[in-house]
């Protein structure tokens, strides 16, 4: 069984709005939710944890560094790989 959050749980672990995630979304800062039911995205808990130390250093109101963009990336996949054969 995997521990997960919907958009609204991962914006209150990760300190954000709800819509701060939708936008990060959709400006690809936040890639594809790793697990998908239907039309519904969750977020295992394991991966909202460890997304907090990273948007903390996401600048306010401009594109973030690349450097950041390829951490979450990275996370996300690692993420997505353990529930893939599952």
């Amino acid at each position: 069984m995997v521990e997960a959050v919907t958009v609204s749980g991962l914006a209150e672990i990760i300190g954000k709005s709800r819509n701060t995630v939708l936008r990060y979304e959709r400006n690809g800062v936040f890639p594809q939710a790793p697990l998908m039911l239907g039309q519904l995205r969750y977020y295992p808990l394991s991966l909202a944890k460890k997304l907090v130390p990273v948007v903390e250093k996401l600048p306010l109101h401009k594109k973030p560094e690349p450097e950041l963009v390829i951490l979450i990336n990275k996370l996300f996949k690692e993420e997505r790989d353990k529930y893939a054969g599952s």
